[in-house]
């Protein structure tokens, strides 16, 4: 039987077009030969070679499908079951664990926003009082955060770009029931946090927050 898995969850909301999960090779790289875990990683739908639009309701039935398929594996832990999300992906990976928490071991997000609400005051102020109307996608962490129970681990990279620190920071506070929680920082940008490796679109994109958007609004 094989040992722990980690289901990661992981969007790169920065970069236009969505790329696909070989932007995480690195990651998940590091992951096993640090960690020796299995992996399972999702690309959603309107990401990479996936089609569809990456609706919130869409993600959410992909994260569930692809749990499903994870849990009707015979040849692993269940127990040992963490879920990882980075960015777009730790707003599914709380709302995930928020339906299976009693089935997840451990949850794990780095550089996720609280609420896409937050995230356009944040990047576009002047949409402040007509956002109510225009905005099509919720992924209000910073309250499901408040009901999961399961053991969260932060990781905030400090100079992160798209999503603010101090977003992190809220969440990590919001997290109350959960029975250990602990926030980790470090001095990285959106998309080179952990690894150390510094990520920059290509120079053709020079503001690659305004797509983040594009696909929560």
């Amino acid at each position: 039987m094989l040992g722990a898995v980690c289901f990661v969850l992981s969007a790169v909301c920065c970069l236009p077009p969505p790329t696909d999960m070989g932007f995480r090779l690195l990651n998940m790289k590091e992951l096993y030969s640090r960690l020796g875990l299995n992996i399972l990683i999702l690309s959603y739908r309107g990401y990479g070679e996936s089609e569809g639009e990456p609706t919130e309701p869409g993600l959410i039935i992909d994260s569930q499908c692809a749990w499903e398929y994870l849990m009707s594996r015979t040849d692993i832990d269940h127990s040992k079951v963490f879920v990882f999300g980075r960015s777009l992906g730790g707003a599914v990976a709380i709302d995930l664990v928020s339906r299976h928490g009693a089935e997840i071991r451990g949850l794990i997000v780095e550089n996720t926003f609280t609420s896409v609400s937050d995230m356009v005051d944040h990047l576009f102020a002047y949409l402040k009082y007509i956002k109510r109307w225009v905005l099509r996608l919720k992924w209000a962490s910073v309250d499901t955060i408040q009901r999961l129970s399961v053991p969260i681990l932060f990781i905030s990279g400090l100079q992160d770009e798209v999503v603010p620190a101090a977003m992190m920071q809220r969440l990590h506070d919001a997290a109350n029931a959960a029975r250990f929680k602990t926030l980790k920082t470090f001095d990285g940008q959106h998309n080179d946090t952990c690894t150390g490796h510094h990520t920059t679109p290509p120079p053709h994109h020079p503001t690659p927050h305004l797509p983040a958007l594009s696909c929560c609004c």
